[in-house]
C-alpha cells in the first residue's frame, strides 16, 4: 500500500478565520446604514386611507392625475400605500394636494425602490391607528375628485380595506408612445427633437416634458414607434417605449 500522506497536508484544508478589525470610533459598526436624507425622499406614504373609505385602486387612480407620478404601491397593513415621484419637489407637491382632497398623505421614511431589486425593501409601518378625522370612517369631504372614494358610503364599518379591483394594465404591444428621457443632457432640447421625430414615418404630436429632460413622441401604431426608437437611438437620443400611450385629447 502507499505511504500514508505527511500530517501537515491537515492544516491547508481549514482556513483560519479572517481577523476581525474593530471598526474605529464615530462608525456604528456592521449592518447601520445612514439615514436618507429626508431632503431627498421622493416618495409619499399614504397611512389609515381605508379609514377614509379609500381603496388603492382610488389611491392610485387620483395619484396618477399628478405631475410628476412614477409608481405607486400598495400596503393594505397601513391602510394605504406608497406613492412614488419624479423628485421630492414634485412629491412635497402631490402631499399637498392629497391633503386638500382628504388623503391622508406624508413624507414617507425612506424611497420607495421601483424593482430595481438592489434597494430597501418599502418600510413596514404598524397597523394605522384611527387618528383625527380620518377615522371616523366617512369618505373625504368636498367630493374634489368625484368618483374616487370607490362609492364606499357605508361609513367604513365594511371591517378592513375593501377588496383590490383587477387592475387592466395596458398591452405593451399596442403602446403607441416614444418616451425620451435625458435628451437634454445628450444636446438635445425640445425644438430638436420635435424636429427630428416629424421626419419619422406615422409621427402623430410630441408633447415636452422639461423634467425627464425630454419628452414624448406619439405615432400612428406601436410598430412605427419602435422604428422611431431604432431612428432615434442610432443618432445618440435617449428614446424607449413609453409606459402608457399619450393622450392627444
Amino acid at each position: 500500500g502507499g505511504k500514508p500522506p505527511p500530517p501537515h497536508h491537515q492544516q491547508f484544508n481549514r482556513q483560519p478565520p479572517p481577523p476581525t478589525t474593530p471598526y474605529p470610533g464615530g462608525m456604528d459598526g456592521p449592518g447601520k446604514r445612514p439615514r436618507e436624507d429626508p431632503g431627498q425622499i421622493d416618495t409619499v406614504a399614504i397611512v389609515g386611507a381605508a379609514e377614509a373609505g379609500l381603496d388603492e385602486t382610488s389611491l392610485k387612480a387620483f395619484f396618477q392625475m399628478l405631475e410628476g407620478f412614477v409608481g405607486f404601491k400598495g400596503n393594505p397593513r397601513m391602510g394605504g400605500g406608497f406613492a412614488k415621484f419624479a423628485s421630492p419637489d414634485l412629491a412635497m407637491m402631490a402631499i399637498e394636494r392629497a391633503r386638500a382632497e382628504g388623503v391622508p398623505a406624508e413624507m414617507a421614511r425612506s424611497n420607495m425602490s421601483t424593482g430595481g431589486g438592489g434597494d430597501r425593501p418599502a418600510p413596514h409601518y404598524p397597523p394605522a391607528p384611527a387618528f383625527g378625522q380620518y377615522g371616523q370612517g366617512r369618505p373625504p369631504s368636498g367630493g374634489g375628485w368625484g368618483g374616487y372614494d370607490g362609492g364606499r358610503h357605508d361609513g367604513g364599518k365594511g371591517g378592513g380595506p375593501p377588496a383590490k379591483r383587477p387592475r387592466i394594465p395596458e398591452d405593451p404591444n399596442q403602446i403607441d408612445t416614444v418616451a425620451c428621457v435625458g435628451a437634454l443632457e445628450a444636446g438635445f432640447d425640445e425644438s430638436a427633437l420635435t424636429s427630428y421625430f416629424q421626419t419619422l414615418d406615422g409621427f402623430i404630436a410630441f408633447k415636452a416634458n422639461p423634467r425627464m429632460g425630454g419628452g414624448f413622441a406619439k405615432f400612428e401604431s406601436s410598430d412605427m414607434a419602435r422604428k422611431a426608437i431604432q431612428a432615434a437611438s442610432e443618432q445618440g437620443i435617449p428614446a424607449a417605449m413609453a409606459k402608457s400611450s399619450m393622450s392627444t385629447g
